[in-house]
């Protein structure tokens, strides 16, 4: 992510951030890297909303436990 120039575009994403220090930002970034269609597995701190990402259309959300589990495509 901050190598600048990079064009590698990918067709799964799976992001499973340390929940003590989840950061919205950085997971907008990661899916900035997604292919058209592209899909993102997101595993978040179940007690915060489900992230909004701009560009991505929400597919899927589950809560397990103390996890919340979003699936979103491009």
């Amino acid at each position: 992510l901050n190598r600048p120039g990079t064009a590698q575009r990918y067709t799964l994403i799976l992001a499973d951030p340390p929940y003590d220090i989840f950061m919205i930002d950085e997971i907008r970034r990661i899916s900035q890297l997604l292919s058209e269609s592209g899909i993102l597995a997101l595993s978040y701190p179940a007690h915060i909303d489900v992230p909004d990402l701009p560009g991505l259309k929400l597919l899927k959300n589950r809560h397990y436990a103390a996890a919340g589990i979003a699936i979103y495509q491009k």
